[in-house]
This record gives C-alpha cells, structure tokens and sequence, in this order.
C-alpha cells in the first residue's frame, strides 16, 4: 500500500571549480564531495548488469553544423518571442540548487547558458535569448515539457519511455539504494532489502520511477511518498521515527545528508547492487528532431565535456562504476577521462 506524507493513501499507485556559499562555506562542497566518495566501496565489487534505454533516446553524437534556417518548431518560437523557456528542479545537489540567499547555481545553470548559445549560433541572432526559468517538481516535469510551456527540463531525471516527451543523451548515471539508521544497539540493521516480503515501511519521492519500483518490489511493505524540494530531507528526517528505510538515487542521498550536516557513518546505503540503474537525461519535446540534436551537440560537445569535469569530476570514481555497471556510455564523461589519460 502506498500513503502520502499527509496520511490519505492511494490503492497500487503512488499518491500524493564553483563558489560554495551553501551552509556559508566552501565546507559545503567539500562534505558533499567526501561524502560521496565514501559511497565508492559499496559499488566496487559491483557485476555488469544491463539497461532498456526508451527506443526515442538519441545514442549518436552529433557533430557541430553551420548556422542554418530552422526546421524545428521550438527554434522557430524562440526567434519569434527571442525567450528560451527552461525548467529546473531547484534541491537537487549539484545538479540545480539554491544557495542561501536564493540563487541557483548547478550543472543544469550552466549547460542552459551554453544551449542558448548554440541557439544564437544556430539561428544567427544578434543576442542571446532571454532564459526564462520555471521551477519544477516530480509531478510537473514532464506535463512542462509536453504542455510546450518550457522547451526543456533539466534535474534528476532517469531516462524513461514517458508519453509526449524524450530525452537527451546521458549526462550522468547514478542507482537506486536505500538509505536506513544504523542502530547503536543492533549487530544488523532492522532493515534488509533482500526481504521482498517484509511488511515494513518504506519511503520514496511520489511519483519518482522509485516509488513505483517499490511497489512492485515490496507487495506488502507501506510506501509513504513525499512531496516537493524538500522530499528528500522528510524523508531521511522520518527514518529517526516511521520509516524502516528511504530509497532514491544515491547520488541525490549524499547530496543531501551533505547539505544538512549529516554525517554518512550514521547511514547505511544498501544494497551494493542498486535497485536499478538511473542514467539522466534532459527532459525535451518528443518529435522536434532539430531541437534534440542541437541541446545533443551542447551536451556531448567539448565545452559540454568542461562542464561535466567542473561538476561531477570530483566524484568521478563512484559515476565510472555506475557507468561500468549499469553499461550506459556518458560521452562527456568519456571524452574527460581519455583527456585526463592523455596527459
């Protein structure tokens, strides 16, 4: 059974380098980076396990074309109205957050900026498009997208066969794990994720791809799902009470207990084989072929590989073993590490 945070449940379906100011100190990164990198020997044994990918995602880099006239209906309102219409979620470390006096700041800012570039370039604009953002959440995201009122979305979202809409190329991977409390007073934890009969009470985001695989997974566990930016957090604050475990990316976990001072030592993530795979991608329009391949070309380009060391390669251990584990190719991620080789 799956409940909502608020109590009303619902039958079967899931209801309702940068400068780091965050906690007012680079300490913040720092904790985010450590805590991430003590994560790295629970995937280090990991075996090689396979992922359905939507048939719709593009997997062909594509190489950077000349200034053309568009054949793509979101290029044409964006030389019309001179406005890009972005979406972003706003708490998900380091991918888009808000620094304490209210500023985003994340990857998804920046490969933003260098797609209203390539829309510049692309349509031989005098001036950059005015980037208009709208915030998203879990159960808006793809209704933006598919709605027309943003062209794209960028967060944490796991590269899916969703109605009306597709996704760019993978730009990271990261997998599913529980977060539960480790018990001064117990040898084992209370929690087991290998037992798939339990009937205990577990939490997810509502209507995240984890929520669902929950209640596949687990018949007669109580699912209760949490709302908002803030989800995350209600549920890691509900493991000292309710909840036997939380399960999201692990990526989004340390991200996280990172941002609010948690240390990881007091967690255990499980299981060492995540749940299942999670490759992100940016949201966009399902059959704008013009716009696919050009946000595709910012994303696998060389500035695009730049901004991909400059936010994930401090964790670059723990996403190689995602990567190598779940078997998905992130170009960006790729083309750092052959540089890196290289040197």
């Amino acid at each position: 059974m799956i409940k909502s945070a608020s109590g009303k449940s619902a039958s079967g379906k899931t209801a309702s380098g940068k400068t780091a100011q965050i906690l007012r100190s680079v300490l913040f990164l720092r904790a985010f980076r450590r805590a991430l990198l003590a994560i790295i020997p629970l995937l280090s044994s990991l075996s090689h396990a396979g992922l359905a990918l939507d048939s719709t995602t593009p997997t062909d880099a594509i190489a950077p074309q000349e200034t053309q006239p568009s054949t793509s209906p979101v290029l044409d309102e964006i030389r019309t109205t001179g406005i890009l219409n972005v979406a972003i979620a706003n708490h998900a470390i380091p991918l888009s957050f808000r620094y304490p006096d209210g500023r985003l700041d994340g990857y998804c800012l920046d490969v933003i900026d260098e797609i209203a570039e390539a829309v510049t370039v692309q349509l031989g604009l005098n001036r950059h498009p005015l980037i208009n953002i709208v915030t998203s959440e879990l159960d808006t995201r793809f209704e933006l997208v598919r709605s027309g009122t943003v062209q794209l979305e960028c967060g944490p979202n796991t590269i899916q066969a969703i109605e009306g809409v597709t996704f760019s190329e993978p730009f990271l991977v990261t997998g599913i794990q529980f977060i539960s409390v480790i018990s001064e007073r117990e040898a084992e934890p209370p929690f087991s994720p290998q037992d798939t009969q339990a009937a205990i009470e577990l939490g997810a985001l509502r209507n995240s791809a984890t929520a669902a695989i929950l209640a596949d997974r687990y018949p007669n566990a109580t699912i209760e799902t949490f709302v908002g930016s803030r989800g995350i957090r209600r549920g890691i604050e509900a493991l000292q009470g309710r909840l036997n475990a939380f399960a999201t990316d692990s990526l989004l976990l340390i991200g996280e207990l990172a941002v609010a001072g948690r240390s990881l030592e007091d967690y255990r993530l499980s299981p060492t084989e995540p749940l299942a795979c999670s490759p992100y991608g940016v949201i966009l329009p399902r059959h704008d072929r013009a716009w696919i391949d050009l946000v595709n070309r910012v994303i696998v380009s060389d500035r695009g590989a730049d901004l991909w060391d400059n936010w994930f390669s401090s964790i670059d251990r723990y996403l190689q073993t995602a990567e190598e584990f779940c078997e998905i190719e992130v170009i960006p991620a790729q083309a750092i590490r052959a540089e890196r080789d290289r040197r």
